[in-house]
């Protein structure tokens, strides 16, 4: 079961260095602070839209 978690883990982090919307250019660990504070910006990262 920790495979399938660091797979998750890298994904994420690589979907987080990809992002280009960001104005500001922030750190990798700000990046995962504000989308851990905010779920509209965690959706966006994910490529997911609202229902």
């Amino acid at each position: 079961m920790t495979e399938v978690y660091k797979l998750a883990k890298k994904i994420i982090l690589n979907l987080l260095r990809m992002d280009t919307t960001d104005t500001v250019k922030s750190s990798l660990r700000l990046k995962r602070k504000r989308a851990a504070w905010n779920d509209q910006l965690r959706m966006r990262f994910l490529g997911l839209s609202p229902l």
